[in-house]
Formats: C-alpha cells, structure tokens, sequence
C-alpha cells in the first residue's frame, strides 16, 4: 500500500508499505526527482 497526494505540483510519498520502489518507478515514467518528496523519512530539515 502506498499513500500519497500532490501538493504544489510535487508527489509527496506519506507512506510506503511496498518492497518496490514506488518513486523508481515515478522516475521510470518521466516523473523528475525534484518532483518527488519522500514526506515519511524525517530529516529535522525543511523541506524546498
């Protein structure tokens, strides 16, 4: 199961519960890496 939304024109991954990659198969298709935000890793940092 993966939870997501797109939110000023990004993809933001909430939740992940695949083995896959869901973000490498985004790119696969043409979706840009700047586009992709992976919400559920916390970093302590801002998010651009």
């Amino acid at each position: 199961m993966v939870h997501g939304s797109i939110r000023d024109g990004k993809i933001w991954i909430h939740y992940k519960g695949i083995e896959d990659g869901i973000t490498d198969e985004l790119v696969a298709t043409g979706v840009p890496k700047d586009r992709i935000v992976i919400a559920f890793h916390h970093t302590g940092y801002a998010i651009a």
